[in-house]
């Protein structure tokens, strides 16, 4: 055999080393097709498992990554909550960063004013905080309840519905 056949014919997969390196380079199917020996038989179930894996893989970090920003989320709350759990029923209320200043006029100013809504108002201050909402069936209490621990306001006592 010549110089020349030998590169015309691709190195045969022998070993695992030789297969992980298909592994490394199948991150999109335009390098899958360019890899050593892809139509040699046994080679295109091991792309197809590559290739689900690596479907599987992206529907994991989507996930994951899903997970993270809702917890970042929450995080960036947590400065708020813990001023407003704090401060005295006299203080003004701090608002999450993200409602606009002309939402902010139709929510209580003061922590007094917040623990005196009506379930009605907590629940409609509630959905301008954008807060999924409480199911159709919940109290007075429950909805007020809501809309202050979202906030961090602690009531010490039983709040009495109106």
């Amino acid at each position: 055999m010549d110089q020349n056949d030998q590169h015309s014919q691709p190195p045969q997969l022998q070993t695992p080393i030789d297969q992980c390196h298909i592994v490394g380079i199948a991150n999109n199917d335009s390098e899958v097709q360019r890899a050593p020996n892809v139509n040699v038989p046994g080679n295109q179930e091991l792309l197809q498992e590559i290739r689900f894996l690596r479907n599987t893989q992206a529907a994991e970090i989507a996930r994951i990554e899903a997970r993270l920003d809702e917890m970042q989320s929450v995080l960036l709350l947590q400065p708020m909550r813990i001023a407003n759990g704090a401060a005295s029923t006299a203080d003004p209320i701090i608002y999450p960063h993200y409602v606009e200043s002309a939402a902010r006029g139709n929510l209580p100013q003061r922590i007094s004013d917040a623990i005196r809504l009506s379930g009605a108002d907590a629940a409609a201050c509630s959905a301008l905080l954008g807060q999924v909402p409480l199911p159709g069936n919940a109290t007075e209490l429950q909805k007020r309840e809501y809309f202050l621990s979202f906030l961090g306001i602690v009531v010490v006592g039983t709040l009495v519905g109106h």
